[in-house]
């Protein structure tokens, strides 16, 4: 019988190091003979910081006092930014030009660890702050309190925010609002995830965690939602579970390209709109002349609609049943219901392949942060002239065009898209082509 490795023993003793380098999550790189040689990883550093640290696990320490300041760090802009704070943002201490850089090598990095060269790395496409949309608060009500903010780095802890810096106004504005909401209408105790999305057309909540509420909880929903202009209050016992609608006021409408979507509660959505603008530019200049395109892990229609000309022929697919009613009742209103087709499919289950592949000209992918792996093995035996990957995760982004350069594809371009800012979370799109190099 195999022996299990011992573990390795980890003091707790503090010691001093100097940090050289920044790891892909944001952390400081310490690695030296005050380390063992050990690599180790110290969050809220810089290149160039001297501290004072204690290890917490083999390859981690947490910094206990800084006793020299590296040169590209700079004063955060949130005040709830640092150890033992909100864990919602990772890096706001790097300077601009150097979290800049650092956002653009994460991209490039995971792309050579995958062996994938060759291809124009397109410069880092910049969201600024106060632009994100969509944000997932946690609130938690325990003696008479209540809590409502982001889960603290590594912990279940919640820190309650007030002034956040890459939230749009109308998400923080209703922070206030919903704690007195949550003191009056839950029970002790409780711990809610809230899904928050802010558009033009009002704010939208989706509590998950708790059951759907009585009446008299109800009815404190519809008052909650008529005072602070809410367009939408939805709940749902879990992720998985499809949202139950409250109370609504109005349709949660979007824009994409010209044409307006009402969108289902909970719908995906990209975190900022000129994270959206970003990914369709790139697609639509990718994607060319083609005329016959086929646009998978639709959702509600951001891409499909936003390329809609009425000479395109678009067949959009999507597992989620309300987001693609969504998108097809979007496209029939707006008078696209020929040129943009619809089909509700599993795309892990059921890829696209074979000659469902060879009726297009062009496919663009854009799956959750699983990425995928079945769709890109059926492409990577088609010969459709241009693939188009979209992901918010690298490396399934690195895996599945792997796939893709096997079975013929050349990655010719890639363009990093910075909509999750100060972390690093990172969005890419990716054009791969057939044939010889131009």
């Amino acid at each position: 019988m195999a022996r299990r490795p011992k573990k390795r023993a980890v003091s707790s003793e503090p010691f001093e190091t100097a940090v050289t380098a920044l790891g892909a999550q944001g952390d400081g790189l310490a690695e030296n003979e005050a380390t063992d040689g050990t690599r180790l990883f110290i969050p809220y550093t810089v290149p160039g910081d001297r501290v004072r640290a204690r290890r917490t696990a083999v390859d981690r320490a947490e910094p206990l006092d800084w006793l020299t300041l590296g040169p590209r760090r700079q004063t955060p802009p949130c005040p709830h930014f640092g150890p033992g704070k909100c864990g919602g943002c990772a890096v706001q201490h790097l300077d601009d030009a150097f979290y800049a850089e650092w956002k653009a090598r994460i991209a490039a990095d995971t792309l050579a660890r995958a062996g994938l060269a060759g291809f124009e790395l397109a410069p880092l496409r910049r969201t600024a702050p106060r632009e994100r949309r969509r944000a997932e608060f946690v609130a938690r009500v325990s003696r008479g309190e209540v809590t409502v903010g982001f889960h603290a780095r590594g912990s279940h802890d919640i820190v309650a925010i007030g002034p956040c810096p890459i939230l749009v106004p109308a998400l923080e504005r209703v922070l206030g609002p919903l704690r007195e909401f949550l003191s009056a209408a839950l029970a002790e105790p409780s711990v809610l995830d809230i899904l928050a999305t802010a558009l033009d057309s009002g704010l939208e909540l989706v509590f998950t965690g708790a059951a759907p509420p009585d009446r008299a909880r109800r009815e404190a929903c519809a008052r909650f939602a008529e005072q602070h202009d809410l367009t939408r209050i939805a709940w749902r016992r879990a992720k998985t579970d499809s949202p139950e609608t409250i109370i609504q006021r109005r349709p949660l409408r979007i824009q994409f390209g010209d044409i307006p979507v009402d969108l289902p509660a909970a719908a995906f959505l990209q975190a900022s709109a000129a994270g959206e603008r970003a990914i369709v530019e790139v697609v639509r200049t990718a994607t060319g002349t083609a005329r016959r395109l086929a646009d998978l892990y639709a959702g509600s229609g951001a891409i499909a609609l936003a390329l809609a000309d009425g000479k395109r022929r678009i067949h959009a697919v999507e597992a989620a049943k309300e987001m693609i009613e969504a998108l097809d009742l979007a496209a029939r209103r707006a008078g696209f219901g020929g040129p943009i087709s619809v089909e509700r499919r599993d795309l892990v289950r059921r890829p696209l392949i074979g000659e469902e592949l060879a009726a297009f000209d062009a496919v663009v992918f854009d799956p959750p942060r699983e990425g995928a792996a079945a769709q890109a093995v059926a492409l990577a035996d088609s010969k459709v002239p241009v693939v188009i990957g979209v992901s918010c995760n690298p490396a399934t982004f690195a895996r599945d065009a792997q796939i893709l350069v096997r079975g013929g594809y050349r990655l010719t371009a890639v363009t990093p898209i910075d909509q999750f800012l100060w972390s690093p979370h990172l969005e890419l799109v990716g054009e791969f082509r057939r044939g010889r190099q131009r």
